[in-house]
């Protein structure tokens, strides 16, 4: 710092514009080599990848036309889509419940009527 005179130059940068004699590269600097090697194994692995999902995907295609039907029921065209397994969807829950309501008491009434008739048939 005792040898650095502000005045000597007029910007920071007037005294980078002159390289002194005997001065090489920075040693830290990045290996130009290592980046090149680093691009060019980069390069490889990418046309390598590319060409292995090309080979995927073809055999995927080859492999949807061989099976010819489609996996999911909603991507085939309306009129030829069939209606889903049971149990489905309810349109009118209200409406069920109350079937099944009046089916259950008669069920009932049924299995009692049928008690009744047995208990009058077999008294004791």
């Amino acid at each position: 710092m005792a040898d650095h005179h502000a005045s000597a130059h007029a910007s920071a940068d007037d005294q980078y514009r002159e390289t002194p004699p005997g001065s090489e590269y920075e040693h830290t600097d990045a290996n130009a080599w290592v980046i090149v090697k680093f691009l060019v194994w980069l390069l490889i692995s990418a046309v390598v990848i590319h060409f292995g999902l090309g080979l995927m995907y073809g055999f995927l295609i080859e492999r949807s036309k061989e099976t010819g039907d489609q996996r999911y029921p909603l991507a085939r065209p309306a009129d030829v889509r069939q209606l889903p397994p049971a149990p489905r969807l309810q349109q009118f829950p209200h409406n069920e419940l109350y079937e099944f309501r009046v089916g259950e008491e008669d069920l009932l009434h049924q299995y009692l009527d049928e008690q009744e008739l047995r208990h009058r048939a077999h008294p004791g």
